[in-house]
């Protein structure tokens, strides 16, 4: 049964994103692989979108962003008198205008919005409304301090606001945290837990994920080494080995301060060595390529998200993957038989061999440029006219004829 799928993220005024974008997962009326989209025939959703743009044109930002909103979602709640909100304004943006942020999600047929607009000091405005019956109706609304609610969540919620709100608190925060009205803690749930954010210098703990589940859950571990076999890795058992180490002094970097190598100097640590058992030979994950400890970590937290029917919000994907490894793992999430929950793909990318609308639909095809006045500008190719079904869409990329690429100038560089 699909539980959770998102519909669309806005923001406005967030680092390089100034005047208000809208990225969204709606499918629109083309009939092209429609087999594996989600929803029903009135609220069609995409299970993947992928996202083009040149160096340094907003890319990234977007995907911070989703990752912002999920953060001060869960961990606004903590925030006492005075505290500074994070708060990364457009450079050139008007002193004190806030940031804004606005998340659309289906969870089991009915429609979710949350929005919140802030400053570095507060919440200037924040809503939340949902559609029963494909209805709208109201949870709560708030402008700065005055709140408004729904005739079904009033007496709760204003007792929260009364005696749990600050000024750079998020009442959505809040009220999960004290109440146990089911439409407010889906939505905090689903910002807070489905959106699953990956950027590499980050996310160290995936391979420890991995790890740990192929320890303790053989189920899990026959079907990561599935996985691995249908990506045309002729594995047959992984073994995982454990012992415990002694930092001494001598294998410390020398830059640590005093203090703490004095600290570490003598402490016990489990050390765990992977070993990948081939017909003919075993290997250890330390000497195997960069391709392969990457979709070692990648593939528990990968298969979970598949499982839970989660979104994967991920930043160039393709590093360090061999390019069939990529489609092979886009089509995960395009497969309705093995993506049963509904998970979604959102992923930026610089591989133009994956602009093939044999892939993608048009509406799943999405490019960022940046303007000449220094903003982020998000648009799809469905979005373009005149693009043709039969287009070639990759040569025309490159030709510059969708926008988002780079602009290289024709002068010679020399080194002296």
């Amino acid at each position: 049964m699909l539980e959770f799928m998102l519909i669309q993220f806005k923001c406005a005024n967030y680092r390089s994103i100034k005047e208000a974008i809208v990225f969204s997962m709606l499918a629109t009326k083309d009939e092209t692989h429609s087999k594996y989209l989600l929803g029903d025939s009135k609220l069609r959703i995409n299970p993947v979108c992928a996202i083009y743009g040149a160096n340094g044109a907003g890319k990234t930002n977007l995907i911070n962003a989703i990752d912002y909103l999920s953060h001060i979602v869960s961990t606004s709640v903590n925030l006492q008198y005075q505290d500074v909100l994070p708060y990364y304004p457009h450079k050139m943006s008007q002193e004190g205008l806030p940031s804004s942020f606005e998340i659309q999600f289906l969870e089991d047929g009915v429609r979710y919005v949350y929005g919140v607009s802030l400053t570095n000091k507060e919440i200037m405005d924040e809503y939340l409304y949902y559609f029963p019956n494909g209805r709208q109706a109201k949870i709560f609304d708030r402008e700065h301090q005055t709140y408004t609610y729904g005739a079904n969540f009033k007496k709760v919620l204003s007792e929260i606001a009364e005696s749990k709100m600050k000024e750079n608190r998020l009442f959505l925060s809040s009220a999960a945290s004290w109440c146990n009205i089911e439409e407010v803690l889906k939505v905090f749930h689903y910002i807070r837990q489905k959106l699953v954010v990956y950027q590499g210098f980050r996310n160290d703990n995936w391979f420890e994920y991995t790890l740990q589940n192929i320890e303790k859950d053989s189920e899990f571990k026959e079907e990561f080494l599935q996985f691995l076999q249908t990506l045309g890795i002729n594995i047959q058992d992984i073994e995982i080995n454990n012992h415990l180490m002694m930092l001494l002094n001598e294998d410390l970097p020398s830059n640590l301060p005093e203090e703490l190598k004095s600290f570490l100097n003598g402490k016990e640590f489990k050390k765990s060595d992977v070993v990948f058992k081939y017909p003919h030979m075993d290997i250890s994950l330390s000497e195997e390529s960069l391709g392969i400890n990457k979709l070692f970590e990648l593939g528990g937290p990968l298969l979970e998200i598949l499982r839970n029917g989660e979104v994967l919000v991920f930043d160039e994907l393709e590093t360090s993957l061999h390019p069939n490894l990529v489609v092979h793992l886009i089509q995960l999430f395009l497969n309705p038989v093995i993506n049963k929950k509904g998970a979604q793909l959102i992923f930026t990318t610089h591989d133009t061999n994956l602009l093939n609308l044999d892939l993608f639909r048009r509406d799943q095809i999405w490019f960022v440029e940046k303007t000449n006045n220094q903003f982020s500008d998000f648009y799809s190719l469905a979005q373009l006219k005149n693009v043709r079904k039969d287009e070639n869409i990759e040569k025309g990329y490159i030709a510059g004829k969708y926008g988002s690429i780079p602009f290289l100038h024709n002068n010679t560089f020399f080194l002296k």
